[in-house]
């Protein structure tokens, strides 16, 4: 299945229009896209959340957050490795 991103950004952002991708890897790819908003169902968010982390993005997923405990987990120690928060560098 194919989930469509909407980003709104810069001028188009000013004019009302939003720049629209079918494929999540060219999404991640785009380099003027900071921050991913994970709002897709649930059984999804464990690829996206690591996707995103792993192309170097800020992430806030929606609740709840994973599937499993194992998942969530996962996803935790994947910021980590990816981003670490400023206070632990």
């Amino acid at each position: 299945m194919r989930r469509r991103a909407v980003v709104r950004r810069g001028r188009r952002a000013a004019l009302g229009r939003a720049a629209v991708y079918n494929d999540i890897d060219e999404f991640l790819a785009d380099p003027d896209i900071d921050a991913v908003e994970v709002l897709t169902p649930t059984h999804l968010h464990h690829a996206h959340v690591l996707a995103a982390l792993e192309a170097g993005k800020h992430v806030s997923v929606q609740k709840p957050v994973a599937n499993t405990i194992e998942e969530a987990i996962e996803m935790g120690q994947g910021r980590r490795e990816r981003r670490p928060h400023p206070s632990h560098q």
